[in-house]
């Protein structure tokens, strides 16, 4: 077992470790964010809809953000955008916790979301610079790793700096954005990439001038957004439901979503570096998208059976590691060197754009027609992701074997 966990991690570029440390210092100060809502209708006396207005105008920053870096990191290249993105956006959380009014807060809210934002197709742009093609999707991988190792340990910490009080959520989370701007800027800023191909040969990649040339990557998007919307039912509405229909607790539903971050730590990097290379990444990301689907035919098929709430967590869990890391390699692998910060970056705006969309289409639904409607939508959703996946799988198999021509792909 130890000796599959040297594989796993072995072999992964010095550069590649520490952009990861890097994002796991900056996402381990993630506290402003989860919360935000109890922050504004708690501290600042704001109703739940305007709350939920702030939460939405920062995710809409975020699709802005996104779009942003990736032209930017393009024609400037990642490390700049990186490291201002860090730096400006942890000041601009120092500026947030001085501000009481909605439409100044909306404000700020959005110009903070487009520069923290713009941070992350440079970061995927700049995995993609350092790795080799067969390291590529573990170094995603372990991206993900730190960003979910961060991500639990910002809440706890900013659960106990909220309970000092609300202001230390703001300094917490600006100063750890500046210390990662520090290291970034001492450890990375002379280093270059080695460039590596990442699965497009460079006569195809160099048909992909833009995002919007090309047809199959724009299919891609679609039937990803279908995918995003149904997971991220587990950030958004899942945690509802496990507390109006079986009456969890607050610590057992945290402990729900807890068993993911547990899962996805300990077994992603050893699943990706046991099936990278054995089919394409599309096949592996159909595997996820199925058992995604199988966790909410649970919740409808088995109501009222508590243990299928955790059989359902593990499926998440297993169905997320199958997706996120091979549909970003096949993301950046649809790019050219010259491109990868605008692909990137779309692939990024449409995880955001399901983080707005979720719980708008969940909260709808469950609302009119009851969780059971909700979960067979998904369950919908999850369906038409598999088909159009593999519909893409298809495409990209016929671009292959035909001459490649001129224009749109």
């Amino acid at each position: 077992m130890l000796q599959r966990f040297r594989n796993a991690y072995g072999g992964l570029s010095r550069s590649i470790w520490l952009l990861a440390l890097v994002m796991l210092i900056n996402r381990s100060g993630t506290m402003v964010i989860p919360f935000l809502t109890v922050y504004l209708t708690q501290s600042l006396g704001f109703s739940v809809g305007e709350a939920g207005l702030v939460v939405t105008v920062f995710g809409l920053g975020s699709i802005v953000g996104t779009l942003l870096g990736g032209r930017l990191s393009d024609r400037f290249g990642y490390f700049p955008v990186m490291f201002w993105s860090l730096v400006l956006g942890g000041s601009l959380f120092f500026v947030l916790g001085q501000i009481r009014t909605l439409p100044t807060l909306c404000g700020t809210v959005f110009v903070l979301s487009v520069v923290a934002e713009a941070f992350r197709p440079a970061n995927s742009a700049s995995v993609a610079s350092y790795a080799t093609p067969a390291t590529l999707t573990r170094s995603y991988a372990l991206n993900r790793l730190a960003i979910n190792l961060g991500w639990s340990v910002g809440p706890v910490l900013g659960g106990v700096l909220a309970g000092i009080g609300y202001e230390w959520l703001f300094v917490a989370d600006g100063a750890t954005c500046l210390l990662a701007a520090v290291l970034l800027w001492i450890f990375l800023k002379n280093r270059s990439g080695v460039a590596a191909k990442t699965g497009v040969d460079e006569p195809e990649a160099a048909l992909n001038s833009s995002v919007r040339r090309d047809r199959t990557f724009l299919l891609f998007l679609f039937f990803s957004l279908l995918f995003a919307v149904a997971f991220f039912q587990m950030l958004t509405l899942i945690p509802v439901y496990l507390k109006e229909v079986y009456h969890f607790s607050e610590p057992r539903i945290g402990l729900w979503l807890a068993l993911n971050g547990v899962i996805v730590a300990a077994c992603e990097m050893l699943l990706v570096h046991g099936l990278d290379g054995r089919r394409s990444p599309l096949a592996f990301a159909r595997w996820g998208v199925v058992m995604v689907m199988l966790a909410f035919v649970g919740f409808n098929a088995f109501e009222g059976w508590v243990p299928v709430l955790w059989i359902g967590a593990v499926l998440l869990s297993f169905g997320e590691m199958f997706t996120m890391p091979f549909m970003q390699t096949f993301s950046v692998g649809r790019a050219s060197v010259a491109t990868r910060g605008q692909y990137a970056a779309a692939y990024s705006a449409v995880w955001s754009g399901a983080w707005v969309l979720a719980p708008a289409i969940g909260s709808q639904v469950a609302e009119r027609a009851g969780y059971a409607a909700l979960w067979w939508l998904m369950v919908g959703f999850c369906v038409g992701a598999w088909v159009g996946l593999g519909w893409v799988k298809r495409r990209v198999i016929h671009q292959q074997t035909e001459p490649a021509m001129p224009g749109i792909r």
